[in-house]
This record gives C-alpha cells, structure tokens and sequence, in this order.
C-alpha cells in the first residue's frame, strides 16, 4: 500500500528550508491536488515508494509575496530552471548541484522536493492503495515543450519495458501503457510533472437560427456566414449530402469509421437548408472544414494547419472529448496550451452526464465550453430547463463552467441515412456546440464588416479576426441569461453560463460598445483604466473581462496562473468586483473581493446611474509571461462594455482638395471597405495637400477627459504620399496637425489620442472635426487616389 491517507507533520522551522514563520505571517498554502498545506508549518508524510530520491533535482520554490521579474532572473542566473508555476507564490523547478544558496534568498520563503506523490492523479493513488490499479495506458506531461524531454522519458520506458504510443514532437504529452511499479518508476523522474490516465475520443450526443438572432442578422444585414471558414472536428460525415454541395465541404485529412454523429454536428453549422429549408444551418454560406478525430494525432500541428492555407478558419467545434473527469487534466492542460500558442476560438461541449463530469477539455480556461438546455421544440424560453441533462460546472477549483449554453434537444438537422436524410431528434451539448459555433461565425462576419465600429484589418474574415478572447467576450457580453435566483436553481449560474448567444443583442447595442482587443498589456500591480460614460435610462451595464492564461498546473487544484481582476466604479464611488454576486443571479452585487479564480470576470448591473463609470483591469498576479511580443512579463486582455456612450463617426464631410469619386459620408461608420475615394488634384504650391477631405460629427458625453480619432485610410499608390490627420482646436480656433507619416498603400488605421487639454478639441455643443490630408510633395503621380474607410472619435469623460 503506497497511504490510504495524508498525514502531516507539524514543524517549527527546518534550517535551509525556510525560516520559522512568523505568529501574525499569514498562512501561504501550496495548493496541490494531493494535499494543501503551509510548508513552514505543516507538510504532508509521504509514504516511501511516493517519496523523492536523494538525487532528484526537482523541487518547488516558494516566495515570501508574489514574484517579481527579476527575482526570477536572479534565480535563473543561479542556474535555477523555473518549469509550472504552483499557487501560492511558488514555482517548480530543477535546481542545479550547488544551488543549495537559494533557500536563503531574501525573497525565497521555502525549498522542498516536489515528491513524485505530488506528479499522480489522487484517484490513481487511491486505486494503488486498494491494490486494484492494473497495466493501464496513460498520459505523461513531461516539464518541456517539444521532443527532447519525452524522448528521454520514452527510452527509459520501453528499457523498463513499458510501452510507448505515442510521442509527439509538440506540447508536453506522450501516452505510455505502464504497470503499477512501472507508473512509480515513471513519477521518480525528474523530467516528469504529472501523469493520468488516457482515454479514448467520444462523442457527445429552424428554431436555433431565430432564437439567438441568426435570422434577424440575416434580415438586416444580409449575414449568412459568407466568407467564413470553420472546422467541425468530429466522427466522419456524409459528404453526398445535398446541403453540403454549395460550397463543398473542404476536407482537413483522411476520414473513415461511422459518419452518423458528424453529418448532423455538420449540419447544424453549414447545411444549406437545400434539401429542407427547417435543417438550414448556423452558417449556410459559409466554407465548411471538416477534419476526422482519429486523423488528428498531433493536435498542435493539426491547429497550426487551421491558420494556414487551404483553411484560414476563424473557430472550431467539437462535440467530442476524452473519458468525463471532474478535474482539469493532462488533457485539460493540452486544450489550454494549443489555444493559447494558436490564438484561436475553439468550442467544447460539456458532456451530458446530468452532472459534473465533464468533458476534459471543456475544464480548459481558453476554450469555449457549452452546455445544454431542454427548449421542449418551442420558440418561447419559458419552459426551457436544465433537468439533470448537459454536464455542468463549476470546475474542480471553483471557476463558472460552462461558458455558454444552447439547444440540448430536438433539433433539426442533417442525417447520415440518405444524402437527402434530416433528423427531429439531434440533442445533447453535441448539438448545442455546434450552434454557438455558428454564433461565433456570424459574430466574425460582423467583425469583418466593422458593425460593431471596430476596426477590420486585412480583406478577409480570418485576416480580419480579433483575438480569441475578444471573441469570447463579446458573445458572453451580449448573451441571453436565464433568469435564476441561487446555486441551487434548475438554470443557476453553473449550469447555464453565461447564458445563450444573442445577436440581436449584439447589433442593437452596437453603437454602445466599447471593446478593447488585447491591445494594453500590464505587468504586474499595474492597471490598465478606462473613463466611460453611461446616459440616462441605459437598462444595463455590462462589463466583460477575458484574458487568454498559460496551460494550468495540473498538480495544483487552482488552475489559472496569471490574475487579472475587473472592478468597476460607479459615478457614486460603488464598487463592483468581477462576478461578485453573479453565482447567485444575472446583476453584479457591490463590493465583495476580487475575483482569484476565473480568466473570465463580468459586472452587470441593472438601471445603472448616468454619468462616468470608471473601469479598471488590475494585474495581481503575472506569474508566467502571456503577452510574448515583448521582453517584459505582462499580460493582456479582452474588454467588452456595453451601455456606454462613447463613439461617434462623421455626419458631414467636405472635400476641400481633390475630387470625390465614390462614396459618402454614411460609408464612413464602419470598417468595411466602403470607401470615401478622393482622386488627388496638383495643389497650387508644395507645401499644400493634394487631398484634403474635412470631417465633422456631435458627441453626447458631457464631460471630455481623453478624446481618440482612429483614421482608417490608404492611397492607390506606393511611394512618395504623406498623410496628416489634423483636429479642430476650438478655444484656440484653428487646426492643430495631430500626426504626419507615410500614407498606406493598403488598409490601416492612425489612432491618435489627446489625454491633456482633450477638451479644447470638442466645441461647446459637442462638435468635433478632423481633416485628414494627403501630400504628394508638389509632384501629384497621374490617377491616384486617397480612400478613406472609417473614422471615429471615441469621447471618454
């Protein structure tokens, strides 16, 4: 027996492992799924053939207060090699001979082993203590990414006799058939981090299209998908089918094996409705991409081909998964790290135990988890229910699971018997991810097409795309909740998400967003904060916060490593935490403490007072760096915040120089390439533009704090064109030029922001102006023109 249960043993301060702790020093728990205990008073006895070896290097550092970028330098320059980071305030590392220096560092709480006790699944060790745990085939997370790392485990495996499947060249995971003795070999290893048991893939089992919007965004924006590309991932479908033909599905490997599940998982997002217009899909116009389960076997090269050619998808969906578990597993770990190097949406149903087992991957903090409700096959939400169907939430460490909900019941869709075959009775959170997906498609087609006043780079929908996490939190922004009142509730929080995705939503408070797309990164104690005005009679506020997290520890039971806290201000002071109250019913509850937890936060309140709401994002914690395109360690985020006034786009337009040859001022709302075309004119001396096109509009915030201009524009050609943006100064009325370079020669946006003195350049009615000008220094090139896409002044107070 390897301990039928965790004992501690009290200390009172160990020389080298940290000091005797202070009486009034607040208890710092390492939280791991074996035990959670305080290493400088208590530590768990582990049990011989679960302990460390005298040789192994691997250990855990704790710090005294959360760690700062150069104490990990400094620990890295002592030779130390910093792997997972373990709450609280500590890392597992590989200390090098002579490193014994490192427990007296001023800001090193504690040095221990990290025991192979700490590597296994508690239910595996259960099993070995009921002396019940056979040969059994698992997954390994070794410390490295890439080959090297597994390979060296690999080779001890099969020289132990062992067997190993597979070991792919990316991410962390090989998968190992081992016996008992064998399993406690593998855990001594100083390369492993944590090891569980493998599973084998399964699959979870025309009114969907008007209950959340897709219909209406097809009436009054013509949406249906068109220039999308998604992948169903699932098990084999019918490509003969009549609604797959225009266009044809694009196949992402070789597929075999039953095309039962997948034709009707397919259906749901691309059917064209051809063979029966009450099965016509989320995204009839859309390019479907479909990819077999079993063809994947390296996942990661899998996702990276999605970003390329043929594919540039915008989302994936599966309604799949390995064996239900209630913790975040290797598995888990996986689904997190692929999103997270990939950027991209991915959609995971729950499962439908009626319960919390779940899904692995949809315990994953970056993935999009879906569970279900019974809608009874009516229109109406009042009957619908939850009734012990979809798996739900929370996750093991506390975090809201599912993210989003939808159809769990007779849905209408393809079905594999004929190539003109449908199905009444698709259902369970196989059905429902797949419609939320197509939510997502029809969301990037609005993105792409600048609706939501956001700026869409590149001509494409996938060049186009936002971040993951501004996707994600825009669809949670603007769901449908259920309305519920506490934990135990048939809808509470943890069965339903954050409710269903609703468009209309979305296009109807789309001239009250303001969205932040990863765009400000913070270190740690830093705050990113924003000014915003909410006007009279606004029913709701709605605050969503998203960052995108490193792949968890497995080994710990909390499971994000960075922490980013939402709180909001109300004009009165109030003070609102993200989802402080949220559990327990659909409007924020003021004050509490800020969230630890979850990489999603939200603040909603009802009727919320006018006047300037203030909204911060709060680095606690940046444990791990998440925002790789700089040196420093930071992390960014997704902001959404409906309700707000903020944005206004030109009313009127003159053109003081050149010749307008297409469009009009109404074109200039939206990033859509629908341009303003001025064809340039020789000006009369070289100091003067060759263009000159002047802009106006009225702000409704009251009170100026920051003012924002963002100029969507490019010239026809390449070369010797400057662009000057200029802004109305009104105290001193005259212009005052904001910004002067190189004009493009392709899509792209100038933002120019004033945050002193911002209201000199907002007249006393709330007018402002810009001139955007375009200077060919006095040589005009025949036929060129500047094009103009978008402009927007953003007024916060």
């Amino acid at each position: 027996m390897v301990g039928a249960l965790t004992l501690f043993v009290l200390l009172s301060g160990i020389a080298g492992q940290g000091a005797l702790v202070a009486p009034q020093e607040p208890t710092k728990p390492l939280l791991l799924r074996y035990a959670t205990f305080d290493p400088v008073r208590e530590r768990p006895l582990i049990p011989m053939p679960l302990s460390s070896t005298p040789t192994s290097q691997l250990g855990i550092i704790q710090f005294k207060d959360k760690p700062r970028e150069a104490q990990l330098r400094e620990l890295q320059g002592r030779g130390v090699q910093l792997w997972r980071y373990l709450p609280t305030h500590a890392y597992v590392a590989t200390l090098p001979k002579g490193a014994a220096g490192v427990s007296g560092l001023p800001f090193v709480r504690w040095v221990g082993p990290y025991e192979p006790a700490y590597k296994i699944d508690p239910v595996l060790i259960d099993l070995m203590n009921r002396r019940i745990l056979g040969t059994q085939r698992y997954n390994i997370q070794v410390l490295e990414r890439g080959s090297q790392m597994k390979a060296v485990v690999a080779a001890r495996v099969r020289q132990m006799g062992g067997v190993v499947h597979r070991a792919i060249p990316d991410g962390f995971l090989l998968e190992a058939t081992l016996s008992p003795d064998q399993l406690l070999a593998v855990a001594r290893m100083d390369e492993v981090f944590w090891i569980d048991l493998w599973s084998a893939p399964e699959v979870d089992m025309d009114i969907a299209r008007e209950i959340g919007g897709a219909n209406f965004i097809e009436n009054v924006e013509g949406f249906t998908g068109a220039g999308v590309r998604g992948e169903v991932m699932d098990t084999n479908v019918r490509s003969t089918h009549v609604d797959f033909q225009d266009p044809p599905l694009l196949f992402h490997g070789p597929r075999s094996g039953s095309s039962s599940h997948g034709t009707s998982t397919t259906g749901i997002v691309f059917g064209s409705g051809v063979g029966n217009s009450q099965g016509r899909g989320m995204l009839p116009d859309a390019q479907g991409i479909f990819a077999d389960l079993d063809s994947a076997s390296n996942r990661y090269q899998h996702t990276r081909e999605l970003l390329q050619a043929p594919y540039f998808a915008v989302f994936q969906t599966n309604s799949w998964g390995d064996a239900r578990t209630t913790q975040y597993t290797n598995k888990s770990f996986e689904m997190d790290d692929i999103i997270f190097e990939n950027d991209i949406l991915i959609c995971q149903s729950q499962s439908n135990a009626g319960n919390q087992d779940s899904r692995p991957q949809a315990w994953a903090k970056n993935v999009v988890s879906v569970g279900g409700v019974y809608h009874r096959n009516t229109l109406t939400k009042s009957d619908d229910a939850w009734n012990f169907g979809a798996s739900i939430g929370p996750a093991a460490d506390g975090r809201i699971k599912p993210d989003l909900t939808h159809f769990y019941d007779s849905i209408f869709t393809t079905s594999s018997s004929s190539d003109t075959s449908y199905t009444t009775g698709f259902g369970g959170t196989s059905g429902a991810t797949p419609i939320v997906a197509g939510h997502f498609g029809l969301f990037f087609q609005m993105w792409h097409k600048g609706v939501l006043g956001n700026f869409a780079p590149g001509h494409t929908v996938f060049d186009s795309r936002p971040h993951f996490t501004t996707a994600k939190a825009v669809l949670i922004n603007t769901a449908d909740s259920y309305p519920f009142s506490g934990t135990t509730h048939d809808l509470t929080r943890t069965h339903q998400g954050w409710g269903m995705p609703e468009l209309r939503n979305l296009h109807n408070w789309r001239n009250n967003l303001f969205v932040v797309n990863e765009d400000v990164a913070l270190a740690v104690d830093e705050t990113a904060e924003y000014r915003l005005y909410v006007a009279n009679g606004q029913p709701s506020l709605r605050v969503t916060m998203v960052y995108a997290d490193p792949a968890g520890t497995t080994s710990s039971s909390l499971h994000r490593i960075n922490d980013l806290d939402l709180k909001v201000i109300a004009p009165d002071g109030t003070v609102y935490w993200g989802n402080n109250g949220l559990l327990v019913g659909n409007w924020s509850t003021p004050g509490g403490s800020p969230n630890g937890v979850d990489t999603v936060e939200n603040v909603f309140v009802q009727n919320p007072a006018p006047g300037t709401w203030t909204v911060q994002v709060y680095a606690r914690e940046i444990n791990q760096d998440q925002h790789l395109e700089t040196q420093e360690m930071d992390a960014d985020f997704a902001l959404v915040v409906s309700g707000v006034t903020a944005d206004a786009w030109p009313s009127s337009l003159t053109v003081h120089q050149g010749s307008q040859t297409g469009g009009q001022v109404e074109d200039l709302e939206r990033s859509d390439d629908g341009y303003v075309t001025v064809e340039a004119r020789r000006p009369m001396t070289v100091a003067e533009p060759s263009v000159d096109v002047e802009l106006g509009s009225f702000t409704q915030v009251p009170s100026v704090g920051t003012v924002r201009l963002r100029v969507e524009s490019m010239v026809t050609v390449s070369g010797n064109v400057e662009q000057s943006i200029e802004m109305f100064d009104f105290v001193a009325n005259q212009w005052v030029e904001m910004y002067r370079g190189n004009a493009p020669s392709d899509d792209d946006a100038t933002t120019v922001t004033v945050s002193t003195s911002a209201s000199r350049f907002v007249g006393s009615s709330g007018e402002v102006r810009c001139r955007v000008k375009f200077f060919d220094r006095g040589v005009t090139v025949a036929n060129w023109s500047a094009r103009i896409d978008q402009v927007r002044w953003t007024v916060m107070p």
